[in-house]
């Protein structure tokens, strides 16, 4: 593993032909990425543990002057091509776009290097977090680039949580759309918080009111668990009284947050937060989960996480 970096930053990757008919079909998404040497490596997230490509650039053509193109939907863009890679990337302003063309020039003739360290990669990104949380009146800031690079902001204390709890409904629903669509929206949801919080519209005492009976949730799930695993004979009985005892408290804060996002987000956004706490609050879901031995290690992950969370504080703006 490498513990320096020429360039990284967020972008967004298009993989695919830039031909109109295809360029119709193809979504752009914001990867974080980051150029050692003649190595460029990307990741849909700043701390996953392995890389979702990379490119070596002694093997591919770079092409700088696809921001000509009606096609890409971009206007800042550049490309690498092979006969096994097609990948145009897009960055929001000019300047940045100057930066990344002058880096990977520079590096073309460089030989290949490991990827960036995982506590390396988390580092950087925070960083460059920073730098456009301090500008969040600009174009880049808001975009999609921004919201992730906002994102990687979030202290380990939350991410390990949304971590477990994406492992636990990758295993429950044996799907992972399912598990990757709850993260997301977790993430969607968080993000426009920030936003809130940022601009004034929502304060942190506001917050605080609905994480009150969220961490009291989490923190009978810890006891359910000891009770379902460690108990010489667990009472499904009081199990059930429970989880039914955390999907109240789980309601109760997804209608602290709904009131409290109410006028400012739209209703789609709404309704994501309600199926959230509908699907992660689910007593008979919680249940049948802490009752599923195959499950023991990630239900371990997520109570390991929500012990941590719960000793973690926000702090309030008085």
């Amino acid at each position: 593993m490498s513990d320096t970096v020429d360039k990284d930053g967020f972008l967004y990757k298009r993989s695919g032909s830039t031909k109109k008919s295809a360029a119709n079909q193809k979504k752009w998404n914001a990867y974080y990425f980051n150029l050692i040497q003649g190595s460029l490596y990307y990741y849909k997230n700043p701390e996953d543990p392995e890389p979702k490509g990379k490119i070596i650039l002694g093997e591919v053509k770079f092409t700088k002057d696809e921001s000509s193109s009606e096609n890409s939907g971009k206007k800042f863009t550049f490309g690498f091509k092979s006969d096994k890679v097609d990948l145009l990337l897009a960055v929001e302003e000019e300047e940045d776009w100057k930066e990344w063309i002058s880096s990977i020039e520079a590096n073309m003739s460089k030989g290949a290097a490991p990827p960036l360290k995982k506590e390396k990669r988390k580092s950087r990104a925070q960083e460059i977090a920073f730098k456009m949380k301090k500008n969040l009146g600009t174009k880049a800031a808001t975009s999609k680039l921004g919201k992730k690079a906002i994102r990687a902001q979030a202290p380990e204390e939350i991410t390990g949580l949304i971590r477990g709890l994406k492992h636990i409904v990758e295993r429950d629903s044996k799907s992972a759309k399912k598990a990757n669509e709850v993260e997301e929206n977790i993430y969607k949801l968080g993000v426009k918080a920030f936003f809130l919080l940022d601009g004034q519209l929502i304060t942190i005492d506001d917050l605080l009111l609905a994480d009150k009976p969220l961490r009291e949730a989490l923190e009978l799930l810890a006891k359910c668990h000891d009770h379902a695993k460690f108990s010489r004979q667990p009472n499904p009985k009081l199990l059930m009284e429970k989880f039914e005892e955390v999907e109240k408290k789980f309601h109760e804060g997804g209608s602290i947050l709904g009131k409290l996002f109410e006028p400012h987000l739209k209703p789609s956004n709404l309704k994501i937060l309600q199926d959230l706490v509908d699907y992660i609050g689910n007593s008979e879901r919680l249940f049948k989960i802490f009752q599923d031995s195959s499950l023991d290690e990630d239900l371990q992950e997520l109570i390991s996480a929500s012990e941590h969370y719960t000793q973690f504080h926000f702090y309030s703006d008085k």
